[in-house]
């Protein structure tokens, strides 16, 4: 069985953009539909990289 590649590095810098973004939208007072749908695409690239596999 082949080893999963290390995504630490990659799903770390997902988790600042989350905070990033939620931190951009109370500064500029985004609407909390846009917020919904920026992490919802942040949730959508985590989802995609925590099911890589080496190949």
């Amino acid at each position: 069985m082949e080893p999963k590649p290390d995504v630490k590095k990659a799903a770390d810098s997902l988790r600042d953009l989350k905070n990033w973004v939620y931190e951009f939208a109370r500064e500029y007072d985004l609407s909390e539909k846009a917020l919904e749908v920026l992490h919802k695409k942040i949730d959508e690239v985590a989802e995609e990289l925590a099911a890589t596999e080496c190949k």
